[in-house]
C-alpha cells in the first residue's frame, strides 16, 4: 500500500466509540475528554503526511480501509432492532378511575399526577440497549480490535490509552428512563334514564432520556472522568421533552342489569388523537426523523485532512457531525415519545359491574365493601408514520464487489484497478452511512387492539375509605403495510424488527379518601398510586396521583 497516514481513518473509530460512550448523572452525559480533545485540537496540524495532497487517490483510501479492517465494521450489526418503544396511554392508567359513583348529575375528576419509568424495553425481553444496538457486536469487536487500528492509536493518540473492548460492555445496560407530569380533567353527565356520558382529557409533560444507573455511572467516570460540560451535551442530544395536551376520550353506557345485589352497564367508547404539543424541547430537544443522511465522504475527509487549517477543521468537523447526527437519529426513534396515540383514533367497548360484600358475607362491615370491575377492548386506527428500517443482508452487495475474498486479493485488486478502488469507496461510504442512518420510510401503521381489565375491591364509611385492585393493560404486536420505498433505497427490508412488540402490564392499584358531605354537593379527597408487578415488550412504571372529585 502506498505511504499515507492512518491517522484520519480514526474517525471512525471515534464515530464508534462517542456513539457509544453515553452515561448520565441525573440524566446527563459524560463526554469522553480524550476523544474530545482530540476531535477539536490541532491533531491534523501536528500529523507529518507522508503523501502531498495529489498522491491521497482512492486507491490509497480504500487499501487504508481494508488495512483497519472497516470490512469487519460494514458487517457489524450496528442496530439490531429499529422499532420505536411502547408506550401506553395516560388514558388507560386505573388511578383514572373515578373514586366513586353517585346519584349526582355530574361528576368532576382533577387528578395531579406522576408517572415514572425507570427502565424502558426496547424489545419484548429486554430493557438493555445491546438488545437493540449492536454495541458488543462480535464483527464491531473484531474491528476494534485490529492490529493496525491498535497500532494507528498507540502511535497518533498516545495519551488515548482506552481499550474499546473494555469500554463497550460498560454501556450495554444503558436503558431509557421516561417521566411524565401532569392534570388529568375528567367529566361525567347522568342523565334521567342512568345513562352516562363521560370525557377525559390530560395536559402533560414528558421527558425522555438515555440513563446509567449509579454503578455503571461509577464504573463510566473511573474510566473517562467527569465532564464538566455534561449538560450542554446531554441536553441537546440525549434528552427529549415536551408539554402540550393529551388525546380526548369519550364514553357513553347505559344500564343492563341493575339489582340490589348486582349492577352491568355496557357502553362504547372513542380515543381521538387531538395531542399536540405547546412547546418541545423545554430542557432537552425534539428530534425529528429525517429520511436521508448524506453518505459519508472518505475522499473529501482525506483531502481536507491533508490541505489547508481551514480544511482540516472541516475534516474534523465531518467526523463530529456524523457522530453527533447519528445520536440525533437514533434519539429520534427511541426518545421522541407521542403525547397520546401518535394520531391513531381508538374505537372501543366495554362493561363495567358492580357487586356487594353483603351478598356473601352477612357482617355490618360488609355493608361497605363493593366490588367493581372494568373491562375493555379497543381498536386503534391505521395512520401513516416515519418507521426505521435497514437492509435484511447486503452479503451479495459484499459478493458483487469480491469483498468476501481474502484481504490479500482484494487489495491487489484495488491497487492495480482505480475503477475498482473508487467503487470500493463508494461501497464504504454508503454502507457507513446506512449502518448508523437507518432509513426513516413512511409507512401505515395499524397497532392493532388494545385489552384492559381493572378489578377494585372498594370499602367507603362515614368520613372516608379506601380501595385496592389489580389492572391488566394488553397491547396486540402492530402490523406495518404499504412502505414507502423510494428507488434509491434497498427493496428487501428488514421489516420484523422495524415492528414493536406485543406488551402487557400487570399493575397493583390503591388508593385512601376523605370525604366531605353536603346534601347535594359533595367533595372527595384522594391519594392514589398504581405499580407495575408484572411486565413485558414495555417497561415497568408507577403512578402517584393527587385527586379531587365533586359530586353535584
Amino acid at each position: 500500500m502506498k505511504n499515507v497516514t492512518h491517522l484520519s481513518m480514526s474517525i471512525a473509530l471515534i464515530c464508534i466509540l462517542s456513539h457509544c460512550i453515553i452515561n448520565t448523572q441525573d440524566d446527563l452525559f459524560i463526554e469522553d475528554t480524550h476523544v474530545d480533545n482530540f476531535l477539536h485540537s490541532t491533531w491534523l496540524d501536528q500529523v507529518q503526511f507522508q503523501t502531498t495532497r495529489s498522491k491521497a487517490t482512492p486507491e490509497d483510501i480504500a487499501s487504508l480501509l481494508i488495512d483497519i479492517g472497516a470490512l469487519s465494521l460494514l458487517q457489524a450489526n450496528i442496530y439490531r432492532k429499529t422499532n420505536p418503544m411502547n408506550v401506553r396511554n395516560v388514558l388507560d392508567y386505573p388511578i383514572h378511575i373515578p373514586i366513586k359513583y353517585s346519584p349526582a348529575s355530574w361528576i368532576t375528576n382533577i387528578t395531579l399526577f406522576y408517572n415514572h419509568t425507570n427502565r424502558n424495553f426496547f424489545t419484548r425481553t429486554s430493557d438493555a440497549i445491546s438488545s437493540y444496538l449492536g454495541v458488543c457486536d462480535p464483527k464491531l469487536l473484531e474491528f476494534l480490535s485490529n492490529d493496525v487500528l491498535e497500532e494507528v492509536i498507540r502511535n497518533e493518540l498516545p495519551n488515548f490509552n482506552l481499550d474499546p473492548l473494555d469500554v463497550m460492555p460498560l454501556f450495554k445496560n444503558m436503558t431509557i428512563q421516561e417521566r411524565r407530569i401532569g392534570i388529568m380533567f375528567h367529566g361525567m353527565k347522568r342523565f334521567p334514564n342512568n345513562a352516562r356520558f363521560r370525557f377525559m382529557f390530560p395536559v402533560l409533560y414528558v421527558e425522555n432520556n438515555f440513563w446509567l444507573t449509579e454503578d455503571e455511572q461509577r464504573a463510566v467516570e473511573a474510566r473517562f472522568g467527569k465532564d464538566p460540560n455534561k449538560d450542554a451535551f446531554a441536553d441537546e442530544f440525549l434528552i427529549s421533552d415536551k408539554v402540550g395536551v393529551g388525546d380526548l376520550r369519550l364514553s357513553y353506557d347505559t344500564p343492563i342489569i341493575d339489582k340490589s345485589f348486582f349492577h352491568l352497564r355496557a357502553g362504547v367508547y372513542a380515543t381521538i388523537p387531538v395531542s399536540f404539543a405547546f412547546k418541545r424541547g423545554l430542557k432537552g430537544s425534539y428530534f425529528k426523523k429525517r429520511e436521508q443522511q448524506k453518505p459519508f465522504d472518505f475522499v473529501a475527509l482525506f483531502c481536507n485532512a491533508q490541505g489547508t487549517p481551514a480544511e482540516k477543521q472541516a475534516a474534523t468537523q465531518e467526523g463530529i457531525d456524523f457522530f453527533t447526527n447519528a445520536i440525533k437519529h437514533l434519539s429520534a426513534n427511541v426518545i421522541e415519545r407521542p403525547l397520546g396515540n401518535n394520531g391513531h383514533l381508538g374505537l372501543g367497548a366495554y362493561i363495567r359491574y358492580k357487586s356487594y360484600a353483603r351478598t356473601f358475607i352477612k357482617r355490618r362491615w360488609a355493608e361497605n365493601v363493593t366490588f367493581n370491575s372494568h373491562i375493555a377492548f379497543e381498536i386503534l386506527t391505521p395512520a401513516q408514520h416515519r418507521r426505521f428500517y435497514i437492509e435484511k443482508s447486503d452479503q451479495s452487495e459484499f459478493e458483487a464487489l469480491g469483498l468476501d475474498q481474502d484481504i490479500d486479493t482484494i487489495k491487489e485488486r484495488i491497487e492495480n484497478s482505480p475503477a475498482y478502488a473508487q467503487q470500493v469507496l463508494t461501497f464504504f461510504s454508503v454502507q457507513m452511512t446506512e449502518k448508523f442512518f437507518p432509513f426513516a420510510l413512511k409507512s401505515s401503521i395499524w397497532p392493532g387492539c388494545i385489552f384492559k381489565w381493572t378489578s377494585k375491591a372498594h370499602y367507603e364509611g362515614e368520613r372516608w375509605g379506601v380501595e385496592a385492585g389489580l389492572d391488566t393493560w394488553v397491547q396486540a404486536r402492530e402490523k406495518i403495510y404499504n412502505i414507502s420505498i423510494p428507488s434509491t433505497v434497498p427493496q428487501d427490508l428488514n421489516i420484523a424488527i422495524a415492528r414493536r412488540p406485543f406488551g402487557y402490564q400487570w399493575k397493583l392499584f390503591g388508593s385512601i379518601f376523605l370525604k366531605n358531605k353536603h346534601n347535594e354537593d359533595n367533595w372527595l379527597v384522594s391519594i392514589s398510586s398504581d405499580y407495575t408487578i408484572a411486565h413485558t415488550g414495555i417497561g415497568g412504571d408507577y403512578t402517584i396521583a393527587l385527586v379531587f372529585e365533586r359530586h353535584f
